[in-house]
């Protein structure tokens, strides 16, 4: 499993709650200021020194899934401090690992106990965030010992049950309170089937591009680890737009090839919206009886056509030809919410080759209890992070 590193703000909710920056940041001196005068929850844990025995690598591997099977799934390990709660110096400077000599050793050591031995059911599509800090007693820190001062963040980035696969165990963890326990074999079982669920994503790819108008084709892929029985969408064209620098508005769109119930604003209802233009409500995108289940996706020819206002033609602009759309996307358990942005280009390769260009701008999906299963911001459909959610391969 790879992992996500940290680099902008507003993703280390926990860090910037506690130091009011992210860890990337943090001086040694403002990283103690704070843990001298804490003590352990269930979010923070506290590991004042380790033996020679091995059991560093179990130990941080142990915290790490136990953070992540919360609720919130988020947490920070401090090796090298103790609780205040118990006996001895309250900042000790781990010696583990001794064998390693610099910051950087140690960091990507601790970086492939995690990411080498952390397993999850269901396969997590977007890895954990994982940010290692360490801190050199001596020069950073001004202690006058030698050791570390190591800080380990991590967040999950999707729903699943993690678990440890050191040393050939397949262990669980959860943190409750100030402490980490192993899961039981039912409450395993219970939370993995608790995080099964439908998860179907749209995109809108541009199948015909005219001078005036776009015809677009809709994608369905279910990325869940569960068939999807019901799907519903709601696709929403915002009216007025920007192409290369020069204002358009959306005069007017068609709609084909949807089976089921589909409604489309009238003209009257259309004009009482400065933003939205229309939306599209579908039932039978995919019938009842042929479920959707994970892998290959299907395609909805041309389903849309959208035309612009007089005088606009696309093929005069030499910029990015982006159209915005908002899709919701619902199944029987779950919501998707996408911004999408759609580059309109012409198709040059075969027809059963995907043309997509653009960039998912906001991608959120949440069951009906409000838990957020997938948050991700800014995919490009071209960058390996989209392949990880979505496979080229579409049923005819």
């Amino acid at each position: 499993m790879s992992f996500s590193r940290s680099t902008s703000g507003g993703q280390q909710s926990l860090i910037s709650s506690l130091f009011g920056k992210q860890i990337e940041e943090l001086t040694c001196q403002e990283a103690l200021e704070k843990l001298r005068v804490i003590s352990e929850t269930q979010y923070i844990e506290f590991k004042r020194d380790f033996d020679d025995k091995g059991d560093g690598d179990k130990e941080v591997l142990r915290a790490v899934v136990g953070f992540l099977n919360t609720q919130d799934g988020e947490g920070l390990l401090a090796l090298g401090v103790n609780d205040p709660s118990r006996e001895g110096e309250r900042v000790a400077c781990t010696k583990w690992p001794s064998k390693w000599k610099n910051a950087g050793e140690v960091e990507q050591h601790i970086r492939d106990i995690i990411v080498k031995h952390l397993g999850s059911i269901p396969r997590a599509i977007f890895p954990p965030l994982l940010t290692v800090k360490v801190f050199n007693c001596m020069s950073d820190c001004a202690l006058n010992r030698d050791g570390w001062l190591i800080l380990v963040y991590v967040k999950k980035s999707f729903e699943a049950l993690y678990y440890s696969g050191l040393e050939g165990e397949t262990s669980a963890y959860i943190r409750k309170g100030a402490s980490t326990r192993q899961l039981t074999i039912e409450e395993a079982y219970t939370t993995i089937e608790s995080k099964r669920k439908p998860i179907v994503i749209a995109l809108l790819e541009p199948s015909k591009v005219g001078s005036t108008n776009a015809k677009f084709s809709i994608l369905l892929k279910n990325v869940g680890s569960k068939p999807a029985t019901q799907i519903a969408t709601m696709i929403y064209i915002y009216k007025k737009q920007t192409i290369d620098d020069q204002p358009i508005e959306i005069t007017s769109v068609n709609v084909k090839g949807l089976e089921g119930h589909y409604s489309l604003y009238t003209n009257k209802e259309r004009e009482r919206f400065e933003v939205t233009f229309f939306n599209i409500h579908s039932l039978g995108l995919r019938m009842p009886d042929l479920l959707l289940f994970p892998g290959p996706g299907i395609k909805v020819e041309e389903v849309l056509e959208t035309s612009f206002s007089d005088g606009f033609s696309v093929f005069a602009r030499s910029g990015p030809r982006k159209l915005y759309f908002r899709l919701y996307v619902y199944t029987e358990e779950t919501k998707t919410l996408e911004d999408l942005e759609v580059i309109m280009k012409e198709r040059k390769g075969p027809k059963d080759e995907l043309n997509l260009e653009g960039e998912l701008k906001h991608l959120k999906v949440r069951d009906y209890f409000g838990n957020d299963l997938l948050v991700r911001d800014n995919l490009d459909i071209k960058s390996e992070e989209f392949q990880r959610l979505w496979s080229p391969e579409i049923d005819p």
